[in-house]
């Protein structure tokens, strides 16, 4: 404890123009690089991206790493203001039923809401994702706004053309998770999940250049309306990204579900993640599914 407080004052000490005193809302470092401003908008917290924890159980993305960890992209978001910012979001596909059939491509990327606020209008024109496959590939798209709500902090993207499911498969949204995990806003005790991101930390996260996923989340009860506390480990840059609970069965089919979506941390601190619970994002991924002609009945 007195180690992770002498790291604090340290950097407080040396970065005394990155931070306002009175940070309000997203409080991380702003600066100049080729004439566009960069912001790591993310989980709201002073100084969160900057303080080491002795117990990181974060793993680094890999060529080892779960398969699913290739839904995750790096959100590059410009406005037309020329700022920049960054956070994560997840291909998804809604849960095969009677009405959606298994897809053979996915246009659709989960979020958090407050990673589209800023100030200034955002050019979608510009503005991308970046997945990046075990093997090192990347895979670049465009994406325009579909729906979102601001109070829960959910948003669905579209993509600007489709990923193939043979690329890169997508994680469920869907209603079975319900049943096997959640009780009134809360996961069953003896339930884990991987929550991931790009963490703009100057430790394992490398200032959002890698993706980094913890395998040992647990629930810690629910967080008010629209959200629940986590002990699972993330820093700014991270928000939007997915907490997935793996090797699930679904018809004879093993996938894994995305349950939560990272919205912020608690007063800052990288150990307590609050998520916005999936079941907020299911109904409003039906819709998308209606609109673009993908429901069968």
């Amino acid at each position: 404890m007195k180690l992770q407080s002498l790291m604090i004052i340290l950097v407080l000490l040396v970065t005394p123009h990155l931070y306002a005193e009175d940070c309000v809302g997203q409080c991380t470092p702003e600066f100049q690089i080729e004439g566009i401003e960069i912001s790591s908008l993310g989980n709201y917290g002073t100084l969160s991206d900057q303080v080491e924890l002795i117990n990181d159980t974060r793993d680094i993305f890999n060529k080892n790493s779960p398969e699913f960890m290739e839904t995750f992209g790096k959100l590059t978001i410009i406005t037309k203001q020329n700022t920049k910012s960054h956070c994560t979001a997840n291909l998804v596909m809604l849960e095969p039923s009677d009405e959606v059939s298994w897809p053979e491509e996915n246009s659709f990327i989960t979020t958090s809401e407050h990673c589209l606020s800023s100030d200034g209008d955002i050019d979608y024109a510009r503005s991308y994702i970046t997945f990046t496959k075990r093997n090192g590939s990347k895979y670049r798209r465009n994406f325009s706004f579909a729906s979102g709500n601001e109070e829960a902090d959910w948003a669905i993207l579209k993509l600007d053309s489709p990923i193939s499911e043979t690329l890169i498969k997508p994680l469920v949204v869907g209603d079975v998770h319900e049943e096997i995990m959640m009780r009134s806003g809360d996961w069953n005790v003896d339930t884990t999940v991987t929550a991931g991101g790009y963490s703009s930390d100057i430790f394992k996260g490398n200032n959002g250049k890698n993706l980094t996923y913890d395998q040992q989340c647990e629930s810690k009860g629910s967080y008010g309306p629209n959200m629940m506390k986590t002990n699972c480990i993330a820093y700014p840059g991270a928000s939007g990204g997915a907490l997935v609970l793996t090797g699930a069965d679904l018809e004879g089919y093993t996938v894994n579900y995305l349950v939560g979506v990272n919205q912020r941390l608690e007063n800052g601190n990288p150990e307590k993640l609050i998520v916005t619970p999936s079941s907020h994002i299911y109904k409003a991924l039906r819709v998308e599914y209606d609109a673009a002609g993908l429901l069968t009945n």
